[in-house]
C-alpha cells in the first residue's frame, strides 16, 4: 500500500523528537515521507534526527493536506484546534493529549493491552498518559487472569513529564542551590531541586489533582470500568523516568509466585533482575520494569509492586509509534 505524508505535530518537543526517531529507526517510513510541524516560534528550525535533517514548519490548515497519518505530540489546546482539520482531510490521527482520551467514541489505546481496537474504519485514536499506560500494562494481564478489585497507585513523576522547560528548571535550580545563589522559578510553584511536590496538575474541587483524575479514569476505561482506583501523583527531582508504587487488591487471595509467572509472560513487562529498577536505569527502554513484588502480610489479597518506565517512551512516543505501526499495516 502506498503511504502518503506522515505529519508530526509538536515535533520540536521531547516526545515529538522521539516519535520521529522511532518512526525512522523502526523503518515505518522514510525521512521524505515525514513532515514536521510546530508553533510559529519554531518556524525554520532545523532538527537532526536519526541521521536525517528536517526543517520545522508552522502548523496551518495546509499542513494536513494529503496527510495519510497525523501524530499529535501536543497539549489539549493544540489538539483541539487542529485535529478536526486533520480528520476533515481524511487522515488517521493519533493524539497524545488528554483532549479525546475519555471521549466514549474515541478508542483509548495502550498498545500492550488493547492494540486490537485499532481498525481500518476508525480514524481517531488517543493514547493514555505516561502513568496510566505502565499501570495498565502491568495490571491488565493480572486482572484478566486473576481478577483485581482495587488499584492504588502512588506515582513519582520526573520533570520530563512537564516538558523540556521543567527539566531545565530542575537542573538550573539544583546548580543555584549548590552555588548558594538565588533562583527564580518559572515552571514549578515550589522548589523542585532536592525536594518532592505532592501536586501534579491543578487541584480539583474533590481534592484530586487533574493528573490523578486522568490516571484513575484512563485506567478504568482501558482495564475495566468497574475497577476501584485511587492515585496520588508526586513530582520528584528526576529528569526522565517515572516510578510507581502500586498496590493491587485481588478478588481472591493470591500467591506472589503466580503474579510473577503471569508478568513474566506479559507483553512490554520486564521483571527487574536485581530486586528493583530505578528511573535512570530504564531510560531508553520501551518496557515497564517491575520489582519488589511482595505480599501485604495483613491483607492476603493484596500484592505490592514497584514500577519504573521511561515516560518519554511508554505512555508517550512508544505508544504513539506502536499505534502508527498498526495503522500503517492496513
Amino acid at each position: 500500500m502506498h503511504i502518503g505524508k506522515i505529519a508530526i505535530i509538536g515535533a520540536t518537543g521531547n516526545v515529538g523528537r522521539s516519535i520521529v526517531e522511532m518512526v525512522l529507526t523502526r523503518k515505518l517510513a522514510t525521512a521524505s515521507q515525514l513532515k514536521l510541524y510546530a508553533s510559529d516560534r519554531s518556524e525554520g528550525q532545523t532538527l537532526q534526527l536519526a541521521g536525517s535533517e528536517f526543517t520545522v514548519e508552522t502548523t496551518t490548515e495546509a499542513s494536513f493536506q494529503d496527510a495519510h497519518l497525523c501524530i499529535f505530540a501536543t497539549e489539549s489546546p493544540v489538539s483541539k484546534t487542529w485535529i478536526p482539520t486533520a480528520l476533515q482531510n481524511g487522515a488517521y490521527v493519533i493524539d497524545s493529549s488528554s483532549e479525546y482520551r475519555l471521549n466514549p467514541d474515541v478508542p483509548l489505546i495502550i498498545p500492550p493491552v488493547n492494540l486490537s481496537l485499532v481498525r481500518k474504519n476508525q480514524k481517531l485514536y488517543a493514547h493514555a498518559n505516561c502513568l496510566a499506560s505502565p499501570i495498565a500494562t502491568v495490571s491488565a494481564p493480572l486482572h484478566r487472569k486473576f481478577g483485581i478489585s482495587h488499584i492504588e497507585a502512588v506515582t513519582y513523576q520526573s520533570t520530563a513529564g512537564a516538558g523540556k522547560a521543567a527539566m531545565d528548571e530542575c537542573r538550573e535550580e539544583t546548580h543555584a542551590i549548590l552555588e548558594h545563589r538565588p533562583y527564580v522559578r518559572t515552571v514549578f510553584s515550589r522548589q523542585i531541586a532536592f525536594n518532592v511536590i505532592p501536586q501534579v496538575g491543578e487541584m480539583r474541587a474533590d481534592g484530586l489533582t487533574f493528573e490523578e483524575y486522568k490516571i484513575i479514569q484512563e485506567i478504568k476505561k482501558v482495564v475495566d470500568p468497574q475497577l476501584s482506583v485511587t492515585a496520588t501523583a508526586v513530582r520528584v527531582p528526576v529528569l526522565i523516568g517515572h516510578s510507581i508504587a502500586l498496590r493491587l487488591e485481588f478478588v481472591k487471595p493470591i500467591l506472589v509466585a503466580d503474579v510473577l509467572a503471569a508478568l513474566q509472560n506479559s507483553p512490554s513487562v520486564k521483571l527487574s533482575p536485581d530486586l528493583y529498577s530505578t528511573p535512570v536505569e530504564v531510560v531508553g527502554s520501551d518496557d515497564v520494569w517491575v520489582g519488589r513484588v511482595r505480599h501485604d502480610s495483613s491483607r492476603p489479597r493484596d500484592v505490592h509492586l514497584w514500577l519504573c518506565s521511561d515516560n518519554l517512551r511508554r505512555g508517550a512516543a512508544t505508544d504513539a509509534v506502536e499505534i502508527a505501526d498498526a495503522i500503517l499495516g492496513f
